[in-house]
């Protein structure tokens, strides 16, 4: 399988007055194209700083990071957000639609800053739309959706650039459990028609539909699971 993300020996170093925090100490991953990966861990065991990393918002102390083939640990802020805008696609936990727009609008706000023409971006949005089982809400606002469905809408918008990794923080975590589950059933669904998801989760439920679990420790990858094929 064709690798699309890698990480060698990823530190993150903070100074904090005397003292130095090691949020990453040396992490290597690697993800190759159709995987489904969770990464885990405690408060403080360096989640945040790893999805700040993988997300391009932040750069690491030193080591390498890969996407696609192309070094990306110290590009420019112009090509980190070319980057970031075309190669990764974001999922919150707080959905972050924009109220004043239709949900077809919502999806079709990224595909804006790359000269898609208007009538492609919404025949896209609407196809997206169906994809995440919201073909009939195309013309509603954000706020006549459930909260699960707005996570839809967030899912549908992330695929709008075709990006080579969907990239999730906790995208459980201000849903029911119903809701939960059923955005967890479409995470699989989009995995098993190919797209390669990364989810950053307190979540003990994720690991049950993932392909491999990190776990993540003090900085340090503590282990890694794999789920066995069904």
């Amino acid at each position: 399988m064709k690798e699309v993300l890698k990480l060698e020996d990823v530190k993150k170093h903070y100074l904090m007055g005397d003292s130095t925090v090691k949020a990453l100490d040396g992490v290597d991953l690697s993800v190759n194209e159709g995987e489904f990966v969770a990464i885990m861990g405690p408060s403080g065991s360096g989640k945040s700083t790893m999805l700040s990393i993988l997300g391009l918002l932040d750069s690491p102390t030193s080591g390498r990071m890969i996407i696609r083939g192309k070094q990306v640990s110290h590009a420019s802020e112009d090509e980190l957000a070319r980057l970031r805008g075309k190669e990764i696609g974001f999922i919150f936990q707080s959905f972050f639609l924009v109220p004043t727009l239709s949900t077809t609008d919502n999806v079709a706000l990224p595909m804006m800053l790359y000269g898609v023409s208007e009538k492609e971006r919404r025949t896209r949005a609407k196809k997206l739309l169906e994809q995440v089982g919201l073909g009939d809400r195309a013309d509603h606002m954000p706020s006549e959706l459930s909260g699960g469905q707005r996570q839809r809408v967030a899912i549908a918008r992330a695929l709008a650039n075709d990006p080579a990794i969907l990239l999730a923080d906790e995208p459980t975590g201000n849903l029911d459990s119903k809701s939960g589950a059923e955005i967890l059933k479409l995470f699989k669904k989009l995995n098993d028609e190919g797209i390669t998801i990364i989810i950053v989760t307190h979540d003990p439920g994720v690991a049950s539909i993932v392909k491999r679990t990190i776990h993540l420790k003090d900085g340090v990858v503590e282990k890694e699971e794999r789920r066995k094929k069904e």
